[in-house]
């Protein structure tokens, strides 16, 4: 069955408003009825994170086997700030400076090999 929104209370209830989402962040307030499990319709991936009311939460993809792979955390009842970040790993940083690094070298061989062309 297809999520009907962008957040889903696994346990408890309440309701949400959104403040922002795109691709690499969003921003929610939710309203927790009583303590509650919210999913954020967002498949987890390794670089994401979560805070709640500015504190950095937990998350648990495994939890609940019908939705797995989904950012799932905890919630105790009142209102909340919730914020997902999709944010760079060590080995993101390493693989990106490489790929910056190739990228120069081959454009300075590239000027390299044209410069030489045009003195011959």
């Amino acid at each position: 069955m297809a999520p009907k929104g962008d957040i889903e209370f696994l346990h408890g209830g309440g309701t949400y408003e959104r403040l922002q989402k795109n691709s690499n962040k969003q921003s929610y307030t939710v309203f927790a009825d009583i303590n509650s499990t919210i999913i954020i319709q967002t498949f987890y991936f390794p670089g994401w994170r979560i805070w709640l009311d500015g504190k950095e939460t937990n998350i648990e993809p495994l939890r609940d086997p019908e939705k797995i792979g989904r950012i799932i955390i905890d919630a105790p009842a009142g209102v909340h700030q919730v914020t997902a970040k999709f944010t760079n790993t060590p080995i993101r940083t390493i693989g990106n400076t490489l790929s910056l690094i190739s990228l120069i070298v081959l454009i300075i061989f590239w000027c390299k090999i044209s410069f030489n062309d045009k003195n011959i």
